[in-house]
Formats: structure tokens, sequence, C-alpha cells
């Protein structure tokens, strides 16, 4: 949380998660940023818990884009 409001006030707009795709419930087919979330260790509920966090700060500060699948391409940013 320290990091991020330190990031927030000086003014720096983007921030990175490098995430993970244990937040979202198992499944046999390919995950989207839509896919049920449902993490079944400490480890998925860690990371869930932060992106709540980044999606709060998000939505007050602009743009965070969540990263756990390199090889698919993510979401549009929106731009103010």
């Amino acid at each position: 949380m320290q990091l991020i409001e330190l990031i927030t006030q000086a003014g720096i707009r983007r921030f990175v998660l490098s995430s993970t795709a244990a937040v979202f419930i198992s499944s046999d087919e390919p995950l989207s940023e839509d896919s049920p979330l449902g993490p079944k260790n400490v480890y998925g509920y860690s990371k869930l818990a932060v992106e709540q966090v980044l999606d709060w700060y998000r939505q007050i500060h602009g743009c965070i884009l969540r990263l756990c699948d390199i090889s698919t391409p993510p979401a549009p940013c929106p731009t103010r």
C-alpha cells in the first residue's frame, strides 16, 4: 500500500502487477479477464487481495494492467 501511495504521489500514471492465474477458479477452458474468481490457496488469495486494492486505485487514479499470462494479449488500457 505504501508503494502505491508513493507512486501515486509521484505522479506515475501506470503500475504493472505481475499476477497469477491462481486468482481464478480452475478450468480446462482458456482463462480471460471475465473468468470467475476463486483462488484455492493463500498465494492466490494474496494476489487477489492486492488486485482488489489496485482496482480501487485504478478507479480513482487511472489504468492498472494485470499480467498473468504473457502469451495472451492483454485487454487495451482505456485512456483518460
